[in-house]
């Protein structure tokens, strides 16, 4: 028998906030799922045989839509719903990883298609995944985070948050070329030499971190529920990447005592409420 329980994530950053998922709900009953799955199997074939009308269309043709209907929602309902949930883990990963560490640069590194078929994404990750363990074996103290993202002619760059690293330790060079609006007007933009053998590159040094976080987080969701993405990493990070401590605990909830609702919610930020779904996401600090 499931009973209603409030689960709670507890989460400690290094600049000492916390953050706080709170949800009622019910710990998993495995057998009911599979009840549940079954059910659905089967009143998904009973309709598949209801809406095949008789008599008016060819049965043959009629037939083939409908297999070719059960195996493009067989290949990818599924995967639509999990790639949503997916892509929201990865942002929330992603986001407390960028609170837990500090960067000095923003550096966005592209291919050149004459020393690589960018359009084979396996070979883009490869080269990059190559380069970034090379640049982190020589400089042990360097970190980073970086989100990959397909441009408009296809294939994949990559966006990358750098901190522990000087622009001497990159080999950055000035470009010759400046922001050219926003509140880093006038900025210098490098040139990471360090990646010229694989194509082009721009870094420019960080003045607003908190800004720049949001804006690399931006692309896990830029391109909503991409399929390219199914099965593939949404980001990379160094081995050296701090991480929030996380605890977790799970209390039962009674007639006379539910924590979720006894929680004084004035002694936090309250970050997300849904009070229909006893959910919710508070902060402060510690």
């Amino acid at each position: 028998m499931s009973y209603k329980q409030t689960f709670v994530t507890r989460k400690l950053y290094n600049d000492g906030t916390e953050k706080f998922i709170i949800k009622n709900g019910y710990s998993p009953n495995t057998e009911k799922m599979q009840r549940a799955k079954r059910r659905k199997r089967l009143l998904k074939e009973i309709e598949l045989k209801s809406i095949t009308p008789q008599g008016q269309l060819d049965f043959e043709s009629m037939q083939k839509y409908e297999k070719k209907k059960a195996e493009f929602d067989r290949k990818y309902a599924s995967k639509l719903e999990n790639a949503v949930r997916s892509m929201n883990r990865s942002k929330n990963n992603l986001m407390d990883i960028l609170k837990s560490n500090e960067f000095n640069f923003f550096v966005t590194l592209t291919f050149d298609k004459t020393k690589i078929d960018r359009l084979d994404d396996n070979k883009t990750r490869k080269a990059f995944t190559q380069w970034a363990n090379n640049i982190t074996r020589n400089l042990p103290n360097l970190i980073y985070v970086a989100v990959p993202e397909y441009h408009k002619k296809g294939g994949l760059h990559f966006h990358l948050l750098i901190g522990g690293a000087t622009a001497e330790d990159l080999g950055l060079e000035d470009s010759g070329k400046r922001v050219k609006s926003g509140r880093c007007k006038g900025q210098i933009i490098f040139n990471v030499s360090k990646w010229n053998r694989k194509g082009f590159s721009t870094a420019t040094e960080i003045l607003d971190i908190n800004a720049v976080k949001f804006y690399l987080s931006k692309y896990l969701t830029k391109s909503k529920v991409d399929p390219r993405f199914y099965n593939k990493k949404r980001f990379y990070v160094s081995r050296n990447i701090k991480r929030p401590q996380v605890e977790k605990f799970a209390f039962p909830c009674t007639d006379t005592f539910d924590i979720f609702d006894s929680i004084i919610k004035e002694d936090y930020n309250i970050d997300y409420e849904d009070t229909k779904k006893e959910y919710c996401v508070l902060s402060r600090q510690s």
